[in-house]
């Protein structure tokens, strides 16, 4: 996105010691007082809210990406539907080297490695049934 704010300060705003800010994620104004003793304080928690929002906005977006495929069978699955490339999928995965190479096969899409967040989950693996991690399948560009 790069500058969060943008600052305007016109010959107007200064007669009125007032600055114009723009959010630009949203695209909103406020007039903030030049003199005002919380100025700083004011751009500072406007800066924090704005960095809030994009990280809930990400996550969001990451949510919608994910589907999880874990509790069924990978192969029917893939019989009934196709992958969508702008989607990633969680899968159950043993780590061998064998099963990755069978799960990118199958699915046209790459192992990306094991999903942080449930890395202690044990799960079946999708091709092999040994114990084994949920992992992130995706189309890799």
């Amino acid at each position: 996105m790069g500058i969060p704010l943008r600052f305007e300060i016109g010959n107007n705003e200064f007669q009125v010691r007032e600055i114009t800010v723009t959010r630009r994620d949203l695209l909103t104004k406020a007039t903030l007082k030049l003199n005002d003793k919380r100025l700083t304080e004011k751009i500072s928690a406007l800066l924090r809210t704005i960095s809030k929002d994009l990280r809930n906005k990400i996550a969001q977006t990451y949510d919608e990406q994910i589907q999880d495929l874990t509790e069924l069978s990978f192969k029917n699955y893939l019989e009934e539907h196709n992958l969508e490339h702008d989607k990633m999928y969680l899968v159950n995965w043993c780590g061998t080297q064998k099963c990755a190479e069978a799960l990118e096969e199958l699915s046209e899409f790459a192992l990306l490695g094991f999903d942080l967040e449930l890395k202690n989950t044990r799960v079946d693996c999708s091709i092999c049934s040994e114990k084994g991690r949920i992992s992130v399948l995706a189309k890799r560009y």
